[in-house]
């Protein structure tokens, strides 16, 4: 006999092992430390919503100081930083907060295991259980992932992934507005998932 909380293990179980999985496979990666792009981006940025380092960064930082970039560069900043442990910081004239690479790698794969839920709900939609859970599984396994999940700056990668995974889904679960409206609105909405994917 099915108790009453059997649809939401079956919904929740496979999507809580793959959250699982992301963690034990990008888990070592935390104890990672800054690249030269991560040093050139997010390191020495000081939250001021300025330039780094203006010989490095793409132009649409300086054509608009306030695009989907830069907004997810200054979330990225606030996530990872943590108390600067000197204590004598103002008197060496360092910040009172630092960035901490590892609160950056742990922001990477929290990404890891939203995109992992998120294909997963999409394929298991298509082509059924099985098959989403162990090309999920595979997706996030992969050695490809350690170039976007492990390394800092790659997290542009993992936010247009997730922005479109979440834009695909919206496409499916709208796929019953059959009028004219809900057509446009399911593809306004779509589109307007994959600029946010394509501006990050």
């Amino acid at each position: 006999m099915l108790t009453p909380w059997a649809p939401y293990l079956e919904f929740w179980a496979p999507i809580l092992s793959l959250v699982l999985l992301s963690w034990l496979t990008y888990f070592d990666a935390m104890k990672g430390k800054w690249l030269i792009d991560d040093a050139q981006s997010i390191a020495i940025y000081r939250g001021d919503w300025k330039d780094p380092d203006p010989n490095q960064s793409p132009d649409k930082w300086k054509k608009s100081p306030l695009s989907f970039h830069v907004i997810l560069r200054h979330i990225r900043w606030l996530y990872g930083i943590r108390p600067n442990p000197n204590k004598n910081w103002k008197r060496e004239n360092q910040l009172q907060y630092i960035s901490d690479p590892k609160l950056h790698h742990r922001f990477n794969i929290l990404l890891c295991a939203g995109c992992g839920g998120l294909l997963y709900l999409f394929l298991n939609s298509l082509f059924g259980h099985q098959i989403a859970l162990l090309a999920t599984a595979l997706f996030i396994v992969h050695p490809f992932g350690t170039y976007t999940v492990g390394w800092i700056s790659g997290i542009g990668y993992l936010v247009g992934l997730f922005f479109t995974l979440i834009g695909l889904n919206t496409v499916l679960m709208t796929q019953a507005w059959t009028t004219p409206l809900g057509v446009v609105t399911s593809v306004i909405i779509f589109g307007l998932f994959q600029f946010l994917a394509v501006q990050a």
